[in-house]
């Protein structure tokens, strides 16, 4: 039997996310691990990098899977494109400049910035330097937590690999299921560097703990930011790029302000076939 689910689809920096009712998926009545594995296949379903399952929209509650069917902590650039999703649909007052919204059981706040919402992540924590050992490497990382967790690693002048011969995606999957991290990680390869006055221009590969390599990642940027800045305090304002993809962080009072383009691309119905 075929069984309907609507859905929007939207986007963040190239990071693409699909958002779906919780009473529509609890009335399909399967797994929703198993819709959220189906719909987010970029071959047999719509495609995504995460899966929004809305709880509620008065008050703004979501909950993040990841496109492998695992439950997220957090996911930035889709919470921003969220938010934009829910201002065209007259979830919440259009005229608001401040939103507050449940991701994963967690409050977090938004701010109108004119083209879409800037996100209030709270206090990244980044931990002592660390490093894994992988193929006879040792491979030197900064643990640092956004509300889920990464491991930022220096790929230039970090002497552990050649750069010219660095395959993210190899070592990404490496190192997010590397038993150092029995929870997983999210994965930063910063790649380059340029830094003018209190701003830096960091050029990064991302990893993402569920997803694989995305086109870009909100709280990869924000922990990136919170990993160099805590080598170099002056350093107030990031412009992360990821794939041609650039994403905004702003630290502030000892939060990070997270911002960048989202949009909405799609609305259709998703059509779920129950054995």
């Amino acid at each position: 039997m075929e069984m309907h689910l609507p859905f929007f689809k939207v986007v963040g920096a190239g990071n693409d996310c699909l958002v779906a009712f919780g009473e529509h998926l609890s009335r399909i009545g399967d797994d929703t691990a198993k819709i959220v594995q189906s719909i987010c296949d970029r071959h047999n379903g719509v495609g995504a990098d995460q899966f929004f399952e809305v709880l509620s929209t008065s008050p703004l509650a979501v909950q993040v899977w990841n496109c492998d069917g695992s439950k997220a902590e957090m996911c930035a650039n889709g919470t921003r494109s969220f938010l934009l999703l829910a201002r065209e649909q007259a979830w919440v007052d259009a005229t608001a400049q401040e939103l507050s919204i449940l991701v994963s059981g967690k409050a977090y706040s938004a701010c109108w910035a004119s083209t879409g919402y800037e996100l209030c992540l709270g206090s990244p924590q980044v931990a002592p330097a660390a490093e894994v050992m992988i193929r006879e490497r040792k491979i030197p990382y900064l643990p640092v937590n956004v509300g889920n967790p990464h491991a930022v690693v220096y790929v230039h002048e970090s002497g552990w690999i050649d750069p010219s011969v660095f395959q993210f995606k190899e070592w990404g999957s490496l190192l997010e299921t590397h038993p150092q991290f029995p929870m997983r990680t999210n994965v930063e390869f910063i790649r380059s560097m340029k830094v003018q006055g209190d701003h830096a221009e960091v050029k990064i590969e991302v990893w993402e703990r569920g997803a694989g390599a995305t086109l870009s990642c909100g709280t990869g940027a924000v922990a990136v930011a919170a990993a160099i800045s805590a080598e170099n305090k002056s350093l107030k304002r990031f412009s992360v790029i990821m794939n041609g993809n650039v994403l905004n962080v702003r630290l502030e009072g000892g939060k990070a302000f997270l911002s960048g383009p989202s949009r909405t691309i799609a609305e259709g119905n998703y059509l779920w076939s129950r054995a």
